[in-house]
Protein backbone atom coordinates (compact mmCIF):
# COMPACT_ATOMS: atom_id res chain seq x y z
CA UNK A 1 0.00 0.00 0.00
CA UNK A 2 1.64 3.38 -0.98
CA UNK A 3 1.92 5.45 2.18
CA UNK A 4 2.89 9.07 1.82
CA UNK A 5 4.59 10.79 4.30
CA UNK A 6 2.87 8.64 7.09
CA UNK A 7 3.43 10.74 10.47
CA UNK A 8 3.51 8.91 13.40
CA UNK A 9 4.33 10.95 16.48
CA UNK A 10 6.67 8.63 18.91
CA UNK A 11 6.55 8.13 21.77
CA UNK A 12 3.56 8.10 23.20
CA UNK A 13 4.60 10.06 26.63
CA UNK A 14 4.66 13.39 24.83
CA UNK A 15 1.86 15.37 26.78
CA UNK A 16 -1.40 15.81 24.23
CA UNK A 17 -1.34 12.29 22.63
CA UNK A 18 -0.76 10.82 26.28
CA UNK A 19 -3.69 12.72 27.38
CA UNK A 20 -5.65 11.11 24.65
CA UNK A 21 -5.04 7.58 25.36
CA UNK A 22 -5.43 8.51 28.87
CA UNK A 23 -9.19 9.15 28.26
CA UNK A 24 -9.65 6.32 26.20
CA UNK A 25 -8.36 3.88 28.52
CA UNK A 26 -10.55 5.91 30.95
CA UNK A 27 -13.36 5.03 28.40
CA UNK A 28 -12.49 1.46 27.94
CA UNK A 29 -12.73 0.47 31.62
CA UNK A 30 -15.89 2.32 32.04
CA UNK A 31 -17.71 0.84 29.75
CA UNK A 32 -16.47 -2.42 30.45
CA UNK A 33 -17.09 -1.45 34.15
CA UNK A 34 -21.04 -0.48 33.20
CA UNK A 35 -21.21 -4.03 31.16
CA UNK A 36 -19.75 -6.04 33.86
CA UNK A 37 -22.39 -3.96 36.28
CA UNK A 38 -25.24 -5.14 34.40
CA UNK A 39 -24.01 -8.51 33.86
CA UNK A 40 -23.48 -9.24 37.31
CA UNK A 41 -27.17 -7.93 38.45
CA UNK A 42 -27.95 -8.58 41.95
CA UNK A 43 -25.28 -11.47 41.80
CA UNK A 44 -22.75 -9.13 43.90
CA UNK A 45 -21.93 -10.61 46.46
CA UNK A 46 -21.46 -14.37 44.54
CA UNK A 47 -19.02 -12.72 41.90
CA UNK A 48 -16.48 -11.14 44.94
CA UNK A 49 -16.71 -14.73 46.46
CA UNK A 50 -15.57 -15.77 43.20
CA UNK A 51 -12.67 -13.59 42.70
CA UNK A 52 -11.71 -13.74 46.14
CA UNK A 53 -11.24 -17.23 45.88
CA UNK A 54 -9.66 -17.11 42.47
CA UNK A 55 -6.79 -20.18 42.46
CA UNK A 56 -4.10 -19.19 41.07
CA UNK A 57 -2.26 -22.15 39.65
CA UNK A 58 -5.06 -21.75 36.81
CA UNK A 59 -4.79 -18.06 36.54
CA UNK A 60 -0.98 -18.87 35.91
CA UNK A 61 -2.10 -21.09 33.56
CA UNK A 62 -4.12 -18.46 31.76
CA UNK A 63 -0.99 -15.96 31.36
CA UNK A 64 1.10 -18.62 29.76
CA UNK A 65 -1.39 -19.01 26.90
CA UNK A 66 -1.84 -15.50 26.67
CA UNK A 67 1.95 -15.18 26.53
CA UNK A 68 1.99 -17.81 23.80
CA UNK A 69 -0.22 -16.10 21.98
CA UNK A 70 1.69 -13.09 21.87
CA UNK A 71 5.04 -14.75 21.35
CA UNK A 72 3.39 -16.81 18.44
CA UNK A 73 2.20 -13.37 16.80
CA UNK A 74 5.61 -12.43 16.87
CA UNK A 75 6.56 -15.50 14.95
CA UNK A 76 4.16 -14.97 12.37
CA UNK A 77 5.59 -11.35 12.17
CA UNK A 78 9.16 -13.20 12.02
CA UNK A 79 8.00 -15.72 9.21
CA UNK A 80 6.66 -13.27 6.34
CA UNK A 81 9.26 -10.45 7.49
CA UNK A 82 12.41 -12.71 6.48
CA UNK A 83 10.73 -13.03 3.38
CA UNK A 84 12.10 -9.21 2.81
CA UNK A 85 15.22 -9.06 5.23
CA UNK A 86 16.32 -12.17 6.14
CA UNK A 87 17.85 -11.28 9.85
CA UNK A 88 14.91 -10.45 11.53
CA UNK A 89 14.41 -11.87 14.79
CA UNK A 90 11.82 -13.61 16.98
CA UNK A 91 12.28 -10.12 19.36
CA UNK A 92 11.28 -7.68 16.84
CA UNK A 93 8.60 -9.73 15.70
CA UNK A 94 7.16 -9.19 19.16
CA UNK A 95 8.36 -5.77 19.91
CA UNK A 96 6.55 -5.04 16.95
CA UNK A 97 3.19 -7.22 17.64
CA UNK A 98 2.96 -6.04 21.23
CA UNK A 99 2.96 -2.07 19.95
CA UNK A 100 0.10 -3.26 17.41
CA UNK A 101 -1.90 -4.65 20.18
CA UNK A 102 -1.22 -1.69 22.05
CA UNK A 103 -2.80 0.83 19.45
CA UNK A 104 -5.26 -1.50 18.36
CA UNK A 105 -6.23 -1.75 22.03
CA UNK A 106 -6.59 2.26 22.06
CA UNK A 107 -8.33 3.17 18.62
CA UNK A 108 -11.95 2.12 17.41
CA UNK A 109 -12.14 -1.28 15.35
CA UNK A 110 -8.40 -1.44 15.76
CA UNK A 111 -7.64 1.17 13.29
CA UNK A 112 -4.12 2.62 14.81
CA UNK A 113 -2.55 -0.57 15.02
CA UNK A 114 -1.16 -1.03 11.24
CA UNK A 115 0.26 2.42 11.28
CA UNK A 116 1.98 1.99 14.93
CA UNK A 117 3.47 -1.36 13.77
CA UNK A 118 4.54 0.69 10.14
CA UNK A 119 6.24 2.23 12.35
CA UNK A 120 8.41 0.46 14.28
CA UNK A 121 9.26 -1.68 11.02
CA UNK A 122 10.74 1.24 9.87
CA UNK A 123 13.06 1.53 12.96
CA UNK A 124 13.87 -2.13 12.61
CA UNK A 125 15.15 -1.58 8.64
CA UNK A 126 12.14 -2.59 7.03
CA UNK A 127 10.64 -0.05 4.28
CA UNK A 128 7.70 1.52 4.76
CA UNK A 129 6.11 -0.25 1.34
CA UNK A 130 7.50 -3.76 2.26
CA UNK A 131 6.26 -3.25 6.25
CA UNK A 132 2.50 -2.67 4.17
CA UNK A 133 3.60 -5.85 2.43
CA UNK A 134 3.42 -7.90 5.29
CA UNK A 135 0.81 -6.53 7.30
CA UNK A 136 -1.16 -7.72 4.29
CA UNK A 137 0.03 -11.07 4.14
CA UNK A 138 -0.51 -11.56 8.46
CA UNK A 139 -3.72 -10.34 7.75
CA UNK A 140 -5.27 -12.51 4.81
CA UNK A 141 -3.58 -15.27 6.77
CA UNK A 142 -5.47 -14.68 9.70
CA UNK A 143 -9.22 -14.03 8.28
CA UNK A 144 -8.66 -17.16 6.55
CA UNK A 145 -8.08 -18.90 9.60
CA UNK A 146 -10.66 -17.02 11.99
CA UNK A 147 -13.40 -17.82 9.58
CA UNK A 148 -12.22 -21.54 8.60
CA UNK A 149 -12.13 -22.07 12.63
CA UNK A 150 -15.73 -20.74 13.32
CA UNK A 151 -17.01 -21.80 10.60
CA UNK A 152 -16.10 -25.69 12.09
CA UNK A 153 -16.47 -24.70 15.45
CA UNK A 154 -20.63 -23.73 14.53
CA UNK A 155 -21.02 -27.73 12.61
CA UNK A 156 -19.29 -29.63 15.16
CA UNK A 157 -20.33 -27.57 18.11
CA UNK A 158 -23.39 -25.97 17.36
CA UNK A 159 -25.97 -27.47 20.24
CA UNK A 160 -23.35 -25.74 22.67
CA UNK A 161 -23.06 -22.32 20.82
CA UNK A 162 -26.34 -22.19 20.13
CA UNK A 163 -27.89 -23.08 23.71
CA UNK A 164 -28.11 -19.35 24.97
CA UNK A 165 -31.03 -18.87 22.50
CA UNK A 166 -31.49 -16.08 20.07
CA UNK A 167 -29.08 -13.84 21.83
CA UNK A 168 -26.17 -16.20 20.65
CA UNK A 169 -27.83 -17.27 17.16
CA UNK A 170 -27.14 -13.10 16.27
CA UNK A 171 -23.72 -12.81 18.05
CA UNK A 172 -22.50 -15.95 16.05
CA UNK A 173 -24.41 -14.97 12.76
CA UNK A 174 -23.16 -11.28 12.52
CA UNK A 175 -19.51 -11.92 13.39
CA UNK A 176 -19.33 -14.68 11.12
CA UNK A 177 -21.22 -12.95 8.08
CA UNK A 178 -19.08 -9.27 9.26
CA UNK A 179 -15.89 -11.54 8.86
CA UNK A 180 -17.10 -13.07 5.41
CA UNK A 181 -18.19 -9.98 3.97
CA UNK A 182 -15.29 -8.28 4.64
CA UNK A 183 -12.43 -10.83 3.31
CA UNK A 184 -14.98 -11.06 0.37
CA UNK A 185 -15.12 -7.72 -0.02
CA UNK A 186 -11.36 -7.21 -0.03
CA UNK A 187 -10.34 -10.46 -2.60
CA UNK A 188 -13.42 -9.19 -5.11
CA UNK A 189 -12.55 -5.44 -4.55
CA UNK A 190 -8.96 -5.91 -5.22
CA UNK A 191 -10.02 -8.42 -8.73
CA UNK A 192 -12.58 -6.30 -10.02
CA UNK A 193 -12.33 -2.98 -11.58
CA UNK A 194 -15.78 -2.61 -11.96
CA UNK A 195 -15.93 -2.79 -8.16
CA UNK A 196 -13.84 -0.40 -7.18
CA UNK A 197 -14.59 1.94 -10.41
CA UNK A 198 -18.42 1.85 -8.74
CA UNK A 199 -16.81 2.67 -5.19
CA UNK A 200 -14.57 5.04 -6.25
CA UNK A 201 -16.64 6.91 -8.59
CA UNK A 202 -19.87 6.66 -7.08
CA UNK A 203 -20.00 6.01 -2.97
CA UNK A 204 -16.32 8.01 -2.46
CA UNK A 205 -17.28 10.81 -4.93
CA UNK A 206 -21.57 10.81 -3.31
CA UNK A 207 -19.41 10.98 0.73
CA UNK A 208 -17.25 13.28 -0.13
CA UNK A 209 -20.20 15.81 -2.24
CA UNK A 210 -22.23 15.66 1.43
CA UNK A 211 -18.93 16.25 2.68
CA UNK A 212 -18.46 13.53 5.20
CA UNK A 213 -15.13 12.98 3.28
CA UNK A 214 -13.23 15.84 2.73
CA UNK A 215 -10.39 14.67 0.40
CA UNK A 216 -12.25 12.78 -2.85
CA UNK A 217 -8.79 12.05 -4.78
CA UNK A 218 -7.20 11.71 -2.20
CA UNK A 219 -9.22 9.01 -0.81
CA UNK A 220 -9.83 7.22 -4.03
CA UNK A 221 -6.13 7.37 -4.58
CA UNK A 222 -5.50 5.39 -1.11
CA UNK A 223 -8.66 3.08 -1.80
CA UNK A 224 -6.83 2.06 -5.57
CA UNK A 225 -3.64 1.35 -3.82
CA UNK A 226 -5.17 -0.87 -0.82
CA UNK A 227 -6.84 -2.93 -3.19
CA UNK A 228 -3.89 -3.28 -6.03
CA UNK A 229 -1.19 -3.86 -2.88
CA UNK A 230 -3.58 -5.97 -1.39
CA UNK A 231 -4.34 -8.30 -4.71
CA UNK A 232 -0.32 -8.04 -5.13
CA UNK A 233 0.27 -9.40 -1.92
CA UNK A 234 -2.30 -12.13 -1.74
CA UNK A 235 -0.84 -13.78 -4.74
CA UNK A 236 2.44 -13.52 -3.64
CA UNK A 237 1.66 -14.87 0.00
CA UNK A 238 -0.59 -18.15 -1.81
CA UNK A 239 1.94 -18.83 -4.65
CA UNK A 240 4.62 -19.23 -1.35
CA UNK A 241 2.77 -22.10 -0.18
CA UNK A 242 5.73 -23.05 2.38
CA UNK A 243 5.20 -19.50 3.85
CA UNK A 244 0.86 -19.84 3.40
CA UNK A 245 0.84 -23.31 5.70
CA UNK A 246 3.13 -22.05 8.04
CA UNK A 247 1.21 -18.82 8.78
CA UNK A 248 -1.79 -20.84 8.59
CA UNK A 249 -0.52 -23.04 11.09
CA UNK A 250 0.97 -20.27 13.56
CA UNK A 251 -2.45 -18.95 13.60
CA UNK A 252 -4.77 -21.87 14.19
CA UNK A 253 -2.28 -22.56 17.20
CA UNK A 254 -2.44 -19.10 18.23
CA UNK A 255 -6.30 -19.24 18.45
CA UNK A 256 -6.20 -22.32 19.56
CA UNK A 257 -4.66 -21.06 22.95
CA UNK A 258 -6.55 -17.79 23.05
CA UNK A 259 -9.68 -19.86 22.78
CA UNK A 260 -8.57 -22.17 25.42
CA UNK A 261 -8.78 -19.18 28.26
CA UNK A 262 -12.64 -18.71 29.26
CA UNK A 263 -11.97 -22.78 29.93
CA UNK A 264 -9.79 -21.82 32.40
CA UNK A 265 -11.16 -18.94 33.71
CA UNK A 266 -14.25 -20.85 35.09
CA UNK A 267 -11.98 -23.61 36.53
CA UNK A 268 -10.20 -20.92 38.89
CA UNK A 269 -13.43 -19.54 39.94
CA UNK A 270 -14.71 -22.90 40.93
CA UNK A 271 -16.94 -23.92 38.18
CA UNK A 272 -16.94 -27.50 37.48
CA UNK A 273 -16.21 -28.09 33.97
CA UNK A 274 -14.87 -31.57 32.67
CA UNK A 275 -12.56 -31.83 30.23
CA UNK A 276 -15.65 -32.81 27.72
CA UNK A 277 -16.82 -30.08 27.47
CA UNK A 278 -13.29 -28.03 26.58
CA UNK A 279 -14.40 -28.40 22.79
CA UNK A 280 -17.50 -26.61 23.28
CA UNK A 281 -15.69 -23.33 25.27
CA UNK A 282 -13.43 -23.37 22.13
CA UNK A 283 -16.32 -23.07 20.09
CA UNK A 284 -18.13 -20.42 22.04
CA UNK A 285 -14.95 -18.20 22.41
CA UNK A 286 -14.70 -18.17 18.71
CA UNK A 287 -17.75 -16.91 18.55
CA UNK A 288 -16.83 -14.22 20.73
CA UNK A 289 -13.29 -13.21 19.11
CA UNK A 290 -15.50 -12.97 15.80
CA UNK A 291 -18.48 -10.41 16.63
CA UNK A 292 -15.84 -8.33 18.41
CA UNK A 293 -13.31 -8.43 15.21
CA UNK A 294 -15.26 -4.82 13.81
CA UNK A 295 -16.63 -3.56 16.91
CA UNK A 296 -16.07 0.41 16.47
CA UNK A 297 -15.54 0.88 20.19
CA UNK A 298 -11.69 0.69 21.46
CA UNK A 299 -10.83 -2.61 22.96
CA UNK A 300 -14.24 -3.74 21.42
CA UNK A 301 -15.18 -2.46 25.23
CA UNK A 302 -18.80 -3.26 26.21
CA UNK A 303 -19.49 -5.20 23.19
CA UNK A 304 -16.53 -8.20 24.50
CA UNK A 305 -18.46 -8.38 27.69
CA UNK A 306 -21.96 -8.08 26.45
CA UNK A 307 -21.24 -11.11 24.06
CA UNK A 308 -19.23 -12.91 26.58
CA UNK A 309 -22.45 -13.13 28.68
CA UNK A 310 -24.78 -13.86 26.38
CA UNK A 311 -22.61 -17.32 25.13
CA UNK A 312 -21.37 -18.05 28.37
CA UNK A 313 -24.64 -17.17 30.85
CA UNK A 314 -26.08 -20.53 30.11
CA UNK A 315 -23.10 -21.87 32.73
CA UNK A 316 -23.98 -19.76 35.58
CA UNK A 317 -24.53 -16.24 35.56
CA UNK A 318 -22.40 -15.99 38.70
CA UNK A 319 -19.97 -17.81 36.91
CA UNK A 320 -19.69 -16.49 33.85
CA UNK A 321 -19.65 -12.58 35.29
CA UNK A 322 -16.56 -13.58 37.41
CA UNK A 323 -14.90 -15.80 34.97
CA UNK A 324 -15.62 -13.04 32.12
CA UNK A 325 -13.57 -10.40 34.79
CA UNK A 326 -10.69 -12.39 35.11
CA UNK A 327 -10.86 -13.28 30.93
CA UNK A 328 -11.06 -9.80 30.02
CA UNK A 329 -8.13 -9.17 32.56
CA UNK A 330 -5.97 -11.62 30.68
CA UNK A 331 -6.81 -11.04 27.13
CA UNK A 332 -7.41 -7.18 26.91
CA UNK A 333 -5.56 -5.47 30.15
CA UNK A 334 -2.56 -7.69 30.01
CA UNK A 335 -1.47 -6.95 26.45
CA UNK A 336 -2.67 -3.14 26.99
CA UNK A 337 0.02 -2.87 30.07
CA UNK A 338 2.88 -5.02 28.25
CA UNK A 339 2.17 -2.76 25.15
CA UNK A 340 3.06 0.57 27.44
CA UNK A 341 5.94 -1.23 29.16
CA UNK A 342 7.90 -2.15 25.53
CA UNK A 343 6.65 1.16 24.15
CA UNK A 344 8.96 3.07 26.38
CA UNK A 345 11.62 0.35 26.96
CA UNK A 346 12.31 -0.83 23.48
CA UNK A 347 14.27 1.30 21.15
CA UNK A 348 12.39 0.02 18.02
CA UNK A 349 9.21 1.71 19.37
CA UNK A 350 10.58 5.08 20.50
CA UNK A 351 12.76 7.73 19.74
CA UNK A 352 11.51 8.50 15.99
CA UNK A 353 10.13 11.63 15.32
CA UNK A 354 10.03 11.86 11.16
CA UNK A 355 7.90 10.72 8.59
CA UNK A 356 8.12 7.32 7.01
CA UNK A 357 8.58 8.77 3.01
CA UNK A 358 6.47 6.91 0.32
CA UNK A 359 8.75 4.92 -1.77
CA UNK A 360 6.62 3.28 -4.47
CA UNK A 361 5.53 5.19 -7.68
CA UNK A 362 2.39 6.80 -7.70
CA UNK A 363 2.31 7.43 -12.20
CA UNK A 364 -0.62 4.91 -12.25
CA UNK A 365 -3.62 6.12 -14.05
CA UNK A 366 -6.76 7.26 -12.33
CA UNK A 367 -9.78 4.62 -12.15
CA UNK A 368 -12.68 5.63 -14.32
CA UNK A 369 -16.08 4.78 -15.71
CA UNK A 370 -14.80 3.32 -18.51
CA UNK A 371 -12.04 1.44 -17.34
CA UNK A 372 -11.68 -1.84 -18.53
CA UNK A 373 -12.37 -5.01 -16.17
CA UNK A 374 -8.93 -6.64 -16.83
CA UNK A 375 -6.62 -6.86 -13.90
CA UNK A 376 -3.15 -5.24 -13.83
Amino acid sequence: MTYRCISIIMPVMQNSRLLKYLITIIIIVGLGTVSLYISIGDEVSSVADALLSVKPGYLIVMLLLMLGYYIIDGMIMQVISRQFYKDYSLKQGFVNNMVGILFSDLTPSATGGQFAQIYVFHNQGISGTAASGILVMALISYQIVIIVYAAISMILQSDYIFAGGLGTWVIAAVGFGVNIAVTVFLFVGSNSKKLQNFLINRCIRLLATIHIIKDYKSTAKSLRSAFKEFRREAKALFANKKLFFTTLLLNALKLTLLYSIPYFSFLSVGAELKLSRFPGLLALASAVTMFNTFMPIPGASGGSEGSYMLLYGHLGRSFASSSMLIWRLVTFYMGLIMGIFIMILSKDASGYHGQIIDETDDSSDDITDDTPDAID
